[in-house]
């Protein structure tokens, strides 16, 4: 589904402006976790504010037949008839867009449950940057996905820094934004949303921290080591001055109860570069 307006209201929010055009703030909801919003050709998110005279296209990847489904192989750790979890590699984008419309792993994810009968509407649990490897959970039907986000999902990475922080563990609690300067650049605003890192170094001399995230912004682990002059190897966008072609940032373990069975899952997938 592909929806386009030329916005005549001046500084509105997208979901405002789509409640105002008649959407429902269901089909909002589903926009923000499984569609793409483009203003004068820049992707958004929905509080980004509209002026006059923008171009507003909302595209939003309908059940089943939307995006392509594609031939790759997946590194599978879980699976069973309701879930799928799977271990993505870097530099992968987790949804389909205009420019990774075949390349990505949910194109990858569609075309395996194809394969297997096993439901054609898959729907991503947790999202990871591009360029940050690690664990995903994905859900075969939409009332699957819809149970699990009433349980807590706790999130762990391991992350390799170019500088230690000063105390062994801590809690970053600083709110993040976005970067007027780029199009996918955050940074620490007091005016942004509240951003929560727990992390612990767990090998002083390869410079390995264990991390918790506790809010789910984007870039966030990466914001908050930069902010601590503690750059993330190969993490050139947030000051890394490591030439690397991977980014030393792995999602390793995922806590959770099964929405169906009320087993609590502790799944686990160490990145090639750790060596514990």
């Amino acid at each position: 589904m592909k929806l386009k307006w030329s916005v005549d209201i001046n500084n509105i929010m997208v979901k405002d402006f789509l409640l105002e055009m008649g959407l429902s703030r269901k089909l909002g909801r589903l926009i923000k976790l499984y569609g793409f919003i483009y203003v004068n050709g820049i992707e958004v998110y929905n509080y980004y504010k509209l002026v006059k005279g923008d171009e507003l296209i909302v595209v939003y990847f309908e059940e089943g037949s939307d995006y392509p489904a594609v031939n790759k192989k997946l590194d599978i750790v879980f699976e069973d008839d309701y879930l799928l979890i799977v271990n993505k590699p870097i530099n992968l984008t987790s949804m389909p867009s205009n420019k990774y419309l075949n390349d990505n792993l949910l194109s990858y994810v569609k075309f395996d449950l194809n394969k297997k009968s096993a439901g054609t509407n898959p729907h991503l649990v947790n999202r990871l940057d591009m360029a940050t490897s690690g664990l995903v959970i994905i859900t075969k039907q939409g009332y699957i996905h819809y149970e699990l986000q009433k349980s807590e999902l706790r999130r762990f990475y391991l992350a390799k820094l170019e500088n230690l922080p000063l105390e062994i563990s801590g809690i970053i609690n600083l709110p993040i934004g976005r970067d007027e300067t780029s199009k996918i650049k955050r940074k620490i605003d007091f005016n942004g949303k509240e951003a929560i890192t727990k992390y612990k170094i767990i090998n002083k001399l390869e410079k390995i921290v264990d991390v918790e995230i506790i809010t789910g912004r984007t870039h966030q682990i990466r914001v908050h080591f930069s902010n601590m002059d503690c750059s993330i190897v190969g993490d050139n966008l947030y000051g890394s001055s490591t030439e690397k072609e991977l980014l030393y940032l792995s999602c390793y373990r995922l806590e959770f109860i099964h929405p169906i069975t009320k087993e609590k899952l502790e799944i686990n997938k160490y990145p090639n570069w750790y060596k514990g």
